[in-house]
């Protein structure tokens, strides 16, 4: 769209040229002007109109005032509120479409007035190309869509903040019968609050007919924005649509169970009910426990727990699609507070490293959990376990296992064991028939002993005798830093897996010479409380210190520069040099730390007066050689 100008040209006319980018000629598009008489305006209004997606003057209402409005205007800003319709401003010849541009082609524009009555002067617009920009997000969505078998109410909201679009263009579906077409380009806005509502009647629908209905927003141009939701909506009014009502939901007992039961309008057009159950009524996903035929008013979920509340909801599938979830309902299985359960049989005991694992069948159908209890006798029996849930969907054989762990001592003991069902309604039923184990007695393991470590070739070796003890299954080691008065550090353990009972030494390769370390070795049982430790073994790292280079030279150089020299270390014990520079009163500085193979190096440094230089050895530990050869130099 191009504005010519803001004077109507009415006695001249607006002679329009376009040129693309990177070409200098300009060619003629087009030459606008006013109509002199009202048909011929009117005429041109609707030639416009008719090609306009939003601006619609399919009937020129107010005709005679228009144009009475149109004839005296000299400006655009005379046209009053008719200035702001891009038709009216196109009939009038201010403005002027480009048609015949290509999509991605830059162009630029240029406007001349022509004839004796005009004013203005030669204008040019800056370059331009279409699609200029991504559509516009308005945020549309559907608000309501209300069938009324005669027509078909829409509503779309314009998202809180967004522009408000200029029209909307509406397309139809029949579902799964044809595809979208357009129906209309009209809306009637208003605003409500701080947001805009768009309202579209469809009064070419058919009842019984499943329709989908899509917006997509324009902008004064008519340029389209992004879509909004899709929305499927069955012609018929709630007269004719299958739905359910009187829904209740009623506790079971002997069922176990909780019963649904409801009444179906319109039945006939009903396939198939789904019932869906959540434990949270606001959860936005219900999950789908079953289904029942169109003539079924009942339902049985016996897959629920007792005193435990439910909330359910039917979703009716009919012949026109499916219908809105049905208002929820809530549910509760009851417990008979009268009803014993059964106890468990089969109860079985087996003992290995101080761990009881006992092994029953459950015998009631009713079955929440178990209780196991324990004694010294049959008299002192108390319930040693938690709550024990029975879950029968993973449990297939209806075996249930359970392990107690004991505490070690001196002296044989006997237990006595025994476990009560607990059913649905939480009752507890008598204590099942016993069965009863011996645990031996062990005395408190003693710790290692002859714990000795050794170094040799960069590793420590940690070594100890094994124990004549009964119920040792493995070793840990453990280690931590040291100095020579005490011991500062926190203990690290070696080993990721216990080491095996007949392995009776670890080589440690991970040290540091010049620390001192300590190291532990604990003994393995079957239980981690009874671990027993050594008493720690320390081990020193004495420290190996590299000769010093011998042939050192230092010479002054000019520019207070001063050049060192050495004779070469072997490899091994040297694997670096270090060269330190000491002012006379100063303290040593190092200058540089240099590979083996280097055996020079040059100090540049401009300052003056007395300085001392040596060169030390570095190991492959990093411990230096003494530096007792100091040579002076006076620059």
């Amino acid at each position: 769209m191009i504005y010519c100008g803001s004077q109507v040209p009415r006695g001249f006319s607006y002679q329009i040229e376009r040129t693309e980018e990177g070409r200098t000629n300009w060619k003629p598009l087009a030459i606008t002007q006013t109509e002199t008489d009202s048909v011929a305006f009117f005429q041109k209004l609707m030639r416009v109109g008719a090609l306009n997606r939003v601006y619609n003057f399919r009937e020129p209402l107010n005709g005679g005032y228009l144009w009475q409005v149109a004839r005296r205007a000299r400006t655009m800003d005379s046209l009053g509120i008719y200035g702001q319709n891009l038709l009216v401003l196109q009939a009038l010849g201010l403005v002027h479409y480009d048609t015949s541009a290509r999509a991605g082609i830059v162009y630029q524009y240029r406007v001349k007035p022509v004839g004796e009555r005009a004013t203005s002067k030669e204008g040019r617009t800056t370059a331009v190309s279409y699609p200029q920009k991504k559509p516009v997000d308005y945020q549309l969505r559907t608000l309501r869509a209300e069938p009324f078998e005669q027509s078909i109410s829409l509503q779309y909201l314009v998202g809180r903040g967004r522009p408000t679009p200029a029209g909307l263009a509406i397309y139809r579906q029949v579902y799964m019968q044809t595809n979208f077409e357009p129906i209309g380009e009209v809306a009637y806005f208003r605003q409500v609050k701080d947001s805009v509502v768009l309202s579209i009647e469809d009064p070419s629908v058919r009842r019984q007919l499943v329709y989908q209905y899509v917006a997509v927003p324009l902008d004064m141009y008519g340029n389209p924005g992004i879509p909004s939701d899709t929305v499927r909506i069955l012609n018929l009014t709630s007269n004719m649509t299958p739905t359910v009502y009187e829904i209740n939901a009623t506790s079971r007992i002997e069922k176990n169970a909780i019963e649904l039961s409801w009444q179906v309008k319109n039945p006939d057009k009903v396939q198939v009910i789904n019932i869906y159950r959540s434990q949270d009524y606001d959860q936005p996903t219900y999950h789908f426990v079953g289904s029942v035929s169109a003539s079924d008013t009942t339902f049985v979920d016996a897959n629920v727990k007792p005193v435990e509340g439910y909330w359910y909801t039917l979703v009716v599938n009919g012949v026109y699609g499916q219908a809105p979830a049905s208002p929820r309902v809530h549910g509760i299985l009851k417990t008979n507070p009268k009803r014993i359960p059964l106890p468990p049989h089969g109860l079985q005991a087996s003992v290995e490293n101080h761990q009881v694992k006992l092994s029953w069948h459950k015998a009631d159908a009713e079955t929440r959990g178990f209780a196991v209890f324990r004694g010294k006798t049959l008299q002192d029996l108390k319930q040693v376990s938690p709550e024990i849930p029975y879950t029968p969907n993973l449990n297939t054989t209806d075996l249930t296992e359970y392990i107690d762990h004991l505490p070690v001592t001196a002296q044989s003991t006997q237990y006595y064991y025994a476990v009560r069902t607990i059913n649905t309604s939480y009752n507890q039923s008598p204590l099942s028939a016993m069965t009863n184990v011996i645990i031996n007695g062990q005395t408190k393991l003693k710790a290692p002993i002859s714990v000795k470590a050794k170094y040799f070739d960069k590793t420590a070796l940690v070594y100890w005798a094994n124990p004549n003890e009964s119920g040792v299954t493995g070793y840990n080691l453990y280690r931590r830093e040291s100095n020579q008065r005490e011991s500062n550090g926190s203990w690290q353990k070696l080993n990721a897996q216990a080491l095996p009972v007949i392995q009776n030494q670890w080589e440690d390769k991970t040290l540091q010479t010049g620390k001192v370390y300590e190291y532990q070795v604990e003994l393995v049982t079957g239980r981690e409380s009874d671990y027993v430790r050594s008493a720690p073994v320390r081990l020193a790292l004495e420290t190996k210190k590299p000769l010093q280079p011998v042939g050192l030279r230092v010479l002054a150089q000019p520019d207070n520069n001063v050049q060192l020299s050495w004779s070469a270390m072997p490899a091994g014990a040297t694997a670096q040099y270090a060269v330190y520079r000491q002012q006379s009163g100063g303290k040593p500085e190092k200058l540089a730390v240099l590979p083996l193979s280097q055996t020079h190096f040059m100090d540049k440094n401009s300052a003056e007066g007395l300085f001392f230089y040596t060169v030390v050895a570095v190991s492959a530990e990093e411990v230096e050689s003494e530096a007792d050869n100091w040579i002076s130099v006076n620059r």
